[in-house]
Order: C-alpha cells, then sequence, then structure tokens
C-alpha cells in the first residue's frame, strides 16, 4: 500500500515543492521552507518599507 504522507519531517517541504513546480510563477527557497514570486528584483534592489512609532 502506498503512503500519502512518505515521512511526517518531510511533509512541508514536499507540499512546497509541488507547488513551487506547478505554479511557474512562484519560487522555492532552497535552505528554507518558504515559497517567493519568482519574478521578485534582488533584495538589495527591492525597497523596503517600514513604519516608525
Amino acid at each position: 500500500m502506498k503512503k500519502l504522507i512518505n515521512h511526517p519531517r518531510d511533509v512541508v517541504r514536499e507540499i512546497l515543492e509541488g507547488l513551487a513546480d506547478t505554479k511557474p510563477g512562484l519560487a522555492l527557497v532552497d535552505t528554507e521552507n518558504v515559497v517567493l514570486r519568482a519574478d521578485l528584483p534582488e533584495a538589495r534592489l527591492r525597497p523596503v518599507a517600514g513604519r516608525c512609532k
């Protein structure tokens, strides 16, 4: 019988890999369980908004 979940520790990573594979506009970060838009410019070129109180 084939399992739906291979190993509980890998579930989140496997889901994110599948999501990134099926949606061309998404990219998966290699070292983290994070999905980003693939068309974002490099971090040093993006403006950052902040709010001070």
